[in-house]
């Protein structure tokens, strides 16, 4: 790229950190350039600079000093160099999410603003297919799958992008993308007007961002993404929104004489729907139905590559365990099953089964129980409680288990559906049983008119189970008349199908079940999986025909287990002992290693060493192994007595240590950034010495400091995860790199042992963070699996004001109920019925604990006000939300229902407007109030 004047030169120097290389992009906003930290030379990062070239100008040859060339351009160029801040700190809060850059630091100098970030690999997504044929459409969808998981999950925090298409896309040497430029980022409402400033890419922006008073939400990222994969397959974007708007006549692919199915095709144009109530509405929602669709990779490489691991790993733990056991084998089991390995699981009466209604299900659960398993193959024992436990060869569940990795379903999530699950099957709201039913028949073989590319690991042209099913003439004119009423719909098959939103997706079955049917001329249906054993099929064939539970059960399993012994294992931790020694009640912990990942042995061994490291800093007992059924998930054992809750999801964390004021003044605590840094425990008063002796980290800390103290904080956390560990109140900037921190209370644990656990992590650890918690088990004292597991005990960390809230709750009216679910959010339940005064005593109550506990401090996130339930009926929800955001910002939701609550709809709007407490959220851009009446 050919360097101007106004570029910054080679070899300079910014905040006295940061040096410059060449320029390596320009737009409108901004420059970008490559170069290094002077504190990790060998570590290559890009700096983008805020100029917005119509109204700035410089000459670098005499000054990097930007200058605004018209006084009426100042208040233009202030504003959007505010919003170029904001990205950053937007993106910052993302930092560990994949698929979106890394920011590391941001600054203001030379009149201007920098941000600092990893530098990418790679190039833009236009840039790449420029000079390559169109993408086949699955593998254009593919590539996009791991980016719709992030965006979903920057959705869930209230932000949409507004700006997605090729050019802000990188496609890194390893084949995955990732997304750039959030300066169009923006907190959106599903609900209130609100005015935006206009972000338009041509043919990516869809038509609501043409319009300032737009209403934008995920559904405007999801047609840009949709319009990058149009473009991905034909080489060209979708016509403008603009133009599409006056006269629609956008081709389809398959229009313009491109292959694509069908399926995929019907995605991909409701994404590009101008109606926005006719495209997706979620990010999640476009995920479920992709997924359904293609498969992530070639089955033959798959099973190629854990031929090869599972090979290398069983050599490795060979030398690292020798020959492990399954913890629950017995005489019995030794003689039932000549030393097979077992899986045990244990069911039990839910709160939500009568006693009749456990013991019909007792019987069902034996016949499904015989249908996986086989008549006799199996032990079956009932405890002294009434639980029933059965012990069955792992076997059965193995080959389903491994498969199901790769579609990330767990075996949980098997138990769960097929075992524990009441069991009544629909589509949609439409039962399948035998009032809807006329037949059905197991059958093996290829279904004609049935393209199996489309479906995830179905046998291509080789003969496959699946489930015939013939519905009776009623229901199959239901069928055919509902498809025409939703021609979008795939008739997703569902596991006791419920409408709340809650579980709308825990109970659909489309990651496990393929529905195949002719939509023009509906006789039978068809249901498929990756699953291919029969039984599976015989099993679904018995909850269509059988009743199904009165409710599920509860249930519980213990994780099949290859555990290291001690004395054999190379690597054996300080505190770890052999499986045995851990007597019960005991607890067993699971986590799983993502598919994604794809660990190299190396890597793999590190891992291992770093759980191992982190677990010995704990300073307790424990047993390692790893699963029976995924190579490169890791079962941990621990006494109940010694389980400190926090610290086995902290041993995972991708979210990192960080001294914050819970604002916007922060700084990341990580292995290669904190150096010499000393962080002990000071005696006698109990508190924590932190202090580092780095320049780099220094400044940062004044940095910090400064900023909270400018926005009225005077309180500095150290936080890891989520978890607030300590407090320390500040007065002045901080300018030696020292400060005293003053841990919260920790239940049995010894706050020493959290100091060793924190600081282990920061100079030891490299990573964990492929992995994620899956499941968490009990055992009794007896050694039977607990059902019955009240999980708060298990929690060290004091929340040290939830106690003078729930005392300034209880001052204001006794039935006031407190609670604080996550280290995030608390959430106030008011004992209010719907009557007279309701919006004036809730409003009141709401106002009354907000200003007396100073909740908008920052230190809850999310915190709900709420009505009891209980005295309410069905949709009678009303509630406040508060939300702390980065900026010191605090944003109010506010949700009416209906029924009984739509009365009070004009005394809600006149409060709203009214009201002194409420009337600072009202006027911020974040604010919403949803009435559910008027929008019914």
């Amino acid at each position: 790229m050919n360097i101007k004047d106004y570029h910054l030169k080679s070899g300079t120097l910014l905040d006295e950190r940061y040096q410059i290389e060449t320029v390596i992009g320009e737009g409108g906003f901004g420059i970008t350039y490559s170069g290094f930290s002077l504190h990790q030379k060998d570590k290559k990062i890009a700096i983008k600079e805020f100029y917005l070239k119509d109204c700035m100008d410089r000459d670098c040859r005499s000054s990097n000093v930007v200058q605004i060339l018209r006084e009426e351009d100042e208040e233009y160029c202030k504003r959007q160099k505010q919003r170029f801040l904001k990205e950053a700190r937007t993106v910052s809060d993302f930092a560990q999410e994949p698929g979106i850059v890394r920011i590391t630091d941001y600054f203001e100098e030379n009149q201007t603003a920098y941000i600092v970030m990893n530098y990418l690999e790679g190039q833009t997504l236009k840039k790449y297919m420029k000079t390559q044929p169109p993408m086949e459409a699955e593998s254009a969808f593919r590539l996009m799958l791991p980016l719709m998981g992030t965006l979903a999950k920057i959705h869930s925090y209230g932000i949409i992008h507004r700006d997605i298409s090729p050019d802000n896309l990188i496609l890194g040497p390893d084949g995955k993308l990732t997304l750039i430029d959030f300066g169009a980022a923006k907190a959106y409402s599903p609900t209130i007007d609100q005015t935006c400033s206009i972000i338009l890419k041509g043919g990516y922006a869809p038509c609501e961002q043409y319009d300032s008073r737009g209403k934008l939400g995920p559904w405007s990222d999801i047609y840009a993404l949709c319009a990058v994969i149009y473009f991905c397959i034909t080489k060209h974007a979708p016509d403008d929104a603009f133009q599409r708007m006056l006269h629609d006549e956008l081709k389809s692919p398959s229009e313009l004489g491109i292959s694509i199915s069908p399926a995929l095709e019907r995605i991909l144009m409701k994404g590009l729907s101008m109606d926005i109530p006719s495209r997706y509405q979620h990010m999640q929602d476009l995920i479920c139905d992709v997924k359904e669709q293609i498969r992530e990779v070639d089955p033959k490489i798959i099973r190629l590559r854990w031929i090869k691991r599972i090979s290398i790993t069983l050599c490795i733990l060979a030398v690292l365990s020798g020959i492990g056991f399954w913890y629950y084998q017995s005489h019995l089991e030794q003689f039932k099953f000549h030393g097979a390995e077992t899986l045990t699981m244990t069911f039990g009466q839910s709160p939500e089964l009568s006693d009749s209604g456990y013991s019909q299900a007792k019987d069902i659960l034996k016949q499904r129980v015989e249908i996986l398993a086989g008549e006799k193959n199996y032990i079956q024992s009932q405890e002294k409680n009434g639980d029933i436990t059965y012990v069955l060869p792992a076997k059965i569940f193995r080959s389903i288990s491994k498969k199901a990795a790769e579609h990330y379903v767990s075996l949980n999530d098997i138990l769960k559906h097929f075992l524990a699950g009441a069991g009544q099957l629909s589509l949609s709201d439409l039962s399948l049983n035998t009032e809807t039913v006329k037949d059905v028949q197991i059958k093996r073989g290829v279904l004609e008119d049935f393209d199996s590319e489309e479906y995830a690991d179905i046998p291509e042209n080789e003969a496959y189970y699946y489930l015939e099913i013939t519905l009776n003439d009623k229901t199959r004119k239901q069928v055919q008349k509902y498809l025409q009423k939703y021609p979008d719909d795939s008739l997703v098959l569902f596991r006791d199908y419920t409408w709340t939103t809650e579980n709308y997706y825990k109970s659909a079955l489309g990651s496990f079940i393929y529905t195949i049917y002719d939509r023009d001329n509906f006789q039978k249906l068809c249901l498929t999986s990756w699953i291919q054993d029969k039984s599976f099929y015989e099993l679904l064939a018995y909850d269509i025909t059988h009743e199904p539970y009165e409710s599920d059960l509860a249930y519980s399993y213990l994780p099949p287990t290859t555990w290291e012994e001690v004395e054999s294992s190379m690597i054996a931790g300080d505190h770890q002992v052999n499986e045995t020694s851990i007597e019960d009640p005991a607890v067993y912990l699971q986590y799983t290693c993502s598919p994604l990942a794809e660990l190299s042995n190396g890597e793999w061994y590190e891992t291992l060493a770093d759980f191992k490291i982190l677990l010995d800093a704990l300073d307790v007992p424990y047993a390692f192994g790893i699963s029976s059924f995924q190579e490169q998930d890791i079962t941990l054992k621990i006494a109940k007595k010694d389980l400190y809750l926090e610290m086995a999801s902290l041993l995972i964390q991708r979210g990192g240590i960080r001294l914050s004021d819970l604002g916007g003044a922060y700084m990341y605590l990580t292995s290669s950034s904190t150096g010499d840094m000393v962080f002990e425990e000071k005696q006698p008063a109990n508190t924590w010495m932190m202090k580092f002796s780095d320049e780099y980290n220094i400044e940062n800390l004044q940095t910090c400091t400064k900023t909270m103290l400018d926005h009225g904080r005077d309180t500095l956390y150290l936080t890891f995860g989520g978890y607030k560990l300590a407090s320390c109140k500040i007065s002045d900037v901080i300018t030696d790199g020292s400060l005293e921190l003053t841990p919260f209370k920790t239940a049995r644990m010894k706050t020493e042992t959290l100091v060793d656990f924190l600081y282990t992590m920061l100079t030891e650890v490299k990573s964990t963070s492929n992995y994620s918690a899956d499941t968490i088990r009990y055992t009794c004292a007896d050694g039977t699996l607990d059902l019955d597991v009240d999980i708060d005990e298990d929690y060290i960390l004091e929340d040290p004001f939830l106690d003078e809230i729930r005392t300034e709750a209880k001052n204001i009216d006794p039935d006031i109920e407190v609670e604080s679910s996550s280290p995030e959010q608390l959430t106030v339940t008011l004992p209010y019925e719907p009557e007279q005064d309701l919006i004036s005593k809730f409003t009141k109550t709401v106002e009354t604990l907000y200003e007396r506990c100073d909740l908008g401090n920052g230190f809850y996130q999310i915190i709900y006000f709420q009505l009891d339930t209980s005295l309410l009926n069905e949709k009678e929800d009303f509630y406040y939300r508060f939300t702390c955001y980065a900026d010191y910002e605090v944003s109010l939701y506010v949700y009416l229902g209906q029924n009984r609550m739509e009365k009070y709809q004009d005394e809600m709007e006149k409060t709203l407007k009214e009201n002194s407490f409420l009337h600072p959220f009202t006027q911020s851009e974040y604010f919403e109030f949803y009435s559910a009446s008027q929008e019914s």
